[in-house]
Formats: C-alpha cells, structure tokens, sequence
C-alpha cells in the first residue's frame, strides 16, 4: 500500500547539484568580484555555492550571469549517486531545472530514460515551487537549493534535500 503510493507520485528532480554536482558557474556581479568581464567586477558561484547564496544590495545576477548554463561540460560532471539511482529506480520523473529548455538535448544524450524535461530558464524558487503546486498528485522534489526546500515546507510539498558536505552527499527528507 505505502509503496504503491511511492511508485505512483511524482519524482521531481533538479539537475546542478542534485543529480550531478557541474562546473558551470553564476556571474555574481559585485564590486568585491575578483574577476572582470566586460567592464564588470564579478564573482563566480558553482550551483552548491549558489543555491545557498544570500546577495548583497550592492551585488546584481541578471540572465548574463547564466551564460555557461546553454551547455553542460559532461567531462568535468560528477554523478550525485544516490539521488541518480532513485532517478533510476523510478517510473513516474521529471527533471525540473532553472537551466534554459534548449538544454534538454545535452541532458538527454547522458541520461537515458523516460522522463520528462523542464528547463525554466531561471532560477527563482517560486517557479519551481508553483510547478509543484501544479502538480495534482503525490509528488517529491529533490533538491539542493535551501531556498526552493523551505519553500516546499512552508506549502507542505513534500522534499528531499540534497547536501553536499565534506566529498559526502546527504539527503533529508521532508514528508
């Protein structure tokens, strides 16, 4: 009984740094950057870094800022193990990343399966959050944004959170 409802919700997944940790990187644009690009003094964050980023009122992110997110660089891509194999094991998924749609392709050559693709193309966690809301069943993300997980614990979603810690990865679940 409790495993078919298992079996039958839906399995969401983000892709940075939940089933793979990328080296693709977000431009923090911000006068203590230590790198310049066009002019502008930034930082870089790789999607761990960034998921529990807070920004300052003198830093901005804007669609630049994204500019490597168009590609992932399978080669310097690591899989996030645990979380691919329930990827694996499941029947009903979903891939929901803040990664553009015109990425799809590049994640379906690596990852092989049924599942389905959203690419939002930005990575506000009220989108991802509203998605899940429009999902009219059980459903589970797994994630490693803290923000996006809060969010689904304040509108009672249920979710697991991704970590990484130290070369070990953590889930924790919120159900």
């Amino acid at each position: 009984a409790a495993s078919d409802v298992y079996k039958r919700q839906v399995h969401v997944f983000d892709f940075d740094g939940t089933l793979y940790l990328t080296s693709e990187t977000v431009y923090v644009w911000s006068p203590r950057g230590d790198s310049e690009i066009n002019g502008q003094s930034c930082f870089r964050l790789n999607s761990s870094e960034y998921s529990g980023f807070q920004i300052c009122n003198d830093e901005s992110i804007n669609e630049s800022s994204f500019r490597e997110f168009n590609s992932v660089n399978w080669d310097k891509a690591t899989e996030v193990i645990p979380v691919l194999n329930i990827f694996q094991n499941q029947s009903n998924k979903k891939i929901l990343t803040a990664r553009p749609g015109s990425v799809e392709p590049k994640i379906r050559s690596k990852i092989n399966g049924d599942f389905d693709f959203i690419g939002l193309g930005n990575s506000d966690p009220n989108l991802k959050v509203d998605f899940m809301k429009s999902i009219h069943r059980e459903k589970i993300i797994y994630e490693d944004s803290i923000s996006v997980i809060n969010l689904c614990k304040e509108n009672s979603i249920k979710c697991c959170h991704v970590s990484h810690e130290a070369g070990l990865t953590s889930l924790l679940y919120y159900i």
